[in-house]
């Protein structure tokens, strides 16, 4: 028996509390369209790109190992927004001590080019937790089963 419904509010704001970002980072795929038919299906393409990108950031600033528990390295929580024409993401980024934003930035945008030739990144300083709220506009206001929005949720930590 499913629980009861998701509250996105409640889960936004535990979200937007659970650690100081430093940037806000939307990235784009442009010119590529999600070769899946539905939105759960799409969105998780998108996702698994996101995701690919960030893990390959880390090991470029963090170093082979980055992935081991206790290791410093950038953590994200985001969104997939319009998987199925013109697919972004938005993420709320906090980065590890001794990362400058630049370098991140560099980080970021090589890989992205590796998984979403032709898309674009654009790092700004996350200023406040409305960032979450703009970055979520889509998931909160789809309805749709919960795995479906499932896979428009990132959580990189």
């Amino acid at each position: 028996m499913a629980g009861p419904p998701l509250d996105k509010n409640r889960y936004l704001q535990a979200l937007a509390g659970l650690m100081d970002y430093d940037l806000a980072v939307t990235v784009t795929i442009d010119g590529q369209t999600a070769p899946h038919e539905g939105y759960g299906a799409a969105a998780a393409w998108v996702r698994r790109r996101v995701m690919d990108a960030l893990k390959r950031a880390s090991r470029q600033l963090c170093g082979t190992r980055w992935y081991q528990e206790g290791k410093a390295r950038p953590r994200a929580v985001g969104f997939v927004e319009h998987p199925q024409s013109n697919g972004h993401a938005h993420l709320a980024v906090k980065l590890p001590a001794g990362v400058a934003p630049n370098d991140f930035e560099e980080a970021l945008a090589v890989a992205w080019e590796r998984v979403a030739p032709g898309g674009t990144v654009d790092v700004q300083v996350y200023r406040s937790s409305g960032w979450l709220w703009y970055a979520s506009k889509e998931w909160r206001c789809r309805r749709g089963a919960p795995d479906e929005l499932d896979d428009a949720l990132i959580v990189f930590a």
